[in-house]
């Protein structure tokens, strides 16, 4: 890693309104580590395989709460760091023959992850956030992540 660069792990979360503290917490951490040596700060955060595999959190058919979440989230960023551009990386395409060994696929669908890719373009669109697009790519890549 660069020194100007950072990289936190994984905080395993869906993003749903009773988990948002756990994305603010952990984007706190990092940006208060980080961002106070540089005023050129970037963070590019997403969400969407916990949302969609995690057997604990049903988000239903249209993810409503993961969608009043990431506005939320988004709102949340832009109030406290205002100086922090924001890079959402959109979701990636999900492979049940890959996910099978890990026994999450029960709500795992490739219908599932395409509409939460779609929902997440709308809504970055809408809020002027820049969508870095991965998706087409994963589709086709199932053997390298």
């Amino acid at each position: 890693i660069k020194e100007n660069s950072y990289y936190y792990h994984n905080i395993g979360a869906a993003l749903a309104s009773d988990q948002l503290g756990i994305f603010q917490r952990s984007i706190s951490r990092d940006l208060m580590e980080f961002s106070c040596t540089t005023n050129n700060t970037a963070l590019i955060i997403n969400s969407a395989a916990w949302d969609i595999v995690k057997p604990s959190i049903v988000q239903g058919r249209l993810f409503k709460d993961h969608q009043k979440s990431l506005k939320k989230l988004i709102r949340w960023i832009r109030h406290t760091y205002p100086s922090v551009d924001i890079y959402w990386l959109s979701p990636m395409a999900l492979h049940v023959h890959i996910a099978y060994q890990f026994h999450l696929t029960k709500y795992m669908s490739s219908s599932r992850a395409k509409y939460l890719y779609d929902v997440h373009k709308r809504i970055t669109k809408e809020m002027n956030v820049t969508f870095l697009d991965l998706y087409s790519a994963t589709i086709v890549s199932a053997e390298q992540h």
